[in-house]
């Protein structure tokens, strides 16, 4: 149980005067932001970030417009460092610090079983903030770094501001994951206000249905944000077998567009009433001049689309960590979806072009699928 006093102090704190939340480019206090890292563009040669790889674009809850930045994520003036910092600079003995990644930072170290996700939360005693993003070996532990393999492909994040009590409902959530943790620091308060911290730092995870969890998380200003996470033992498509259907909207979905031996990408999912299709992102077409295909991007997000053009489209988009991949079934992962008209118009025609449905694909999917299941049963 939360102590009343640390619970009713996190509430009256408010936004202006709280302690750890994410910071917008200024390195002031902001109640949400997202980042669109771009890919390493030839195209680009006159924008130096662009053409290294490292330029982003960026909007907050103060200005819900596209902005390219004029520096690269590299540079230490930036609202992921300026977030960041707080994490490198706490005190650990008062500050709860969980950092996971499927790709470990300044190291060759690697899983293809735990989760497929990606994040960073942080907390003080008041307030704190949950970053959810798709960067490869990012952050590092010690210092602010951009690792070089992430220069390539397209990356995206959200960062959510949030206070004391909701640490709840985002230890819950990653409770889900069976995330690849590599760091977590707990101090003693804070496990006994959320014991399931405690099970996640001895790396245990859901294993008993239900094996979803949807809820809504409240930002310190008051957005209601929905996450989605699934563990890996439900074997499903997050996207088309849980957003689409809690979302009661037809999806375009942008994630890692490359595939190998079995691990297929999942088929665009046409829905014949209409309603609930799941389409996967082929072009991005960006605000700036900037254009790329999906095979370019590693960033996981969803745009919610009307088939029916005298339906208006529900304003929602999601930003989070696992693919649309045969073998991502059997992960972990989830996604941050918010339902704002402002951020929706910044969204609803990024996904320029989308894969179409092919009846050949699906069933090559179904096959694979019948003999994995097949050689499960004999083994």
């Amino acid at each position: 149980m939360i102590r009343p006093l640390i619970l009713l102090t996190s509430l009256l704190l408010g936004v202006t005067n709280a302690a750890i939340q994410c910071k917008d480019n200024n390195g002031n206090n902001v109640d949400w932001f997202v980042f669109y890292k771009l890919p390493h563009l030839w195209d680009h040669p006159t924008n130096f970030p662009i053409s290294n790889g490292t330029g982003f674009m960026y909007f907050d809850v103060n200005n819900k417009n596209w902005k390219l930045m004029p520096q690269g994520m590299d540079v230490q003036n930036n609202a992921i460092y300026y977030t960041l910092q707080q994490y490198y600079t706490s005190n650990k003995t008062k500050t709860f610090q969980y950092l996971y990644n499927d790709e470990w930072p300044d190291s060759t170290t690697w899983s293809n079983s735990s989760g497929h996700a990606k994040g960073v939360t942080v907390f003080d005693q008041y307030t704190g903030f949950w970053m959810l993003h798709s960067i490869p070996k990012f952050p590092s532990i010690n210092q602010f770094n951009f690792p070089s393999n992430a220069h390539w492909y397209g990356q995206m994040g959200i960062c959510v501001s949030l206070n004391y009590a909701s640490l709840s409902d985002v230890a819950n959530q990653l409770f889900y994951y069976n995330t690849f943790t590599y760091v977590f620091n707990l101090p003693q308060t804070f496990a006994a206000d959320f014991p399931v911290l405690s099970q996640l730092q001895n790396g245990l995870y859901n294993k008993n249905p239900p094996l979803t969890s949807i809820r809504v998380i409240k930002s310190l200003g008051g957005q209601n944000f929905k996450h989605f996470a699934k563990t890996g033992e439900w074997g499903k498509d997050l996207y088309n077998d849980l957003v689409g259907p809690e979302l009661k909207s037809s999806i375009k979905v942008e994630t890692w567009n490359h595939q190998s031996g079995d691990e297929l990408n999942l088929p665009s999912m046409c829905d014949p009433n209409h309603q609930q299709s799941t389409m996967s992102a082929k072009y991005i077409r960006l605000p700036f001049g900037v254009n790329y295909t999906s095979y370019e991007d590693h960033s996981k997000f969803v745009v919610a689309y009307s088939e029916n053009p005298s339906k208006p489209s529900f304003p929602y988009v999601c930003i989070g960590d696992i693919n649309r991949q045969t073998h991502q079934l059997h992960r972990g992962g989830g996604t941050m979806c918010i339902y704002d008209q402002d951020t929706y118009q910044q969204y609803a025609n990024v996904i320029a072009e989308v894969v179409p449905c092919s009846r050949a694909t699906v069933e090559k999917v179904a096959l694979i699928f019948l003999i994995i299941a097949i050689f499960n049963y004999f083994v």
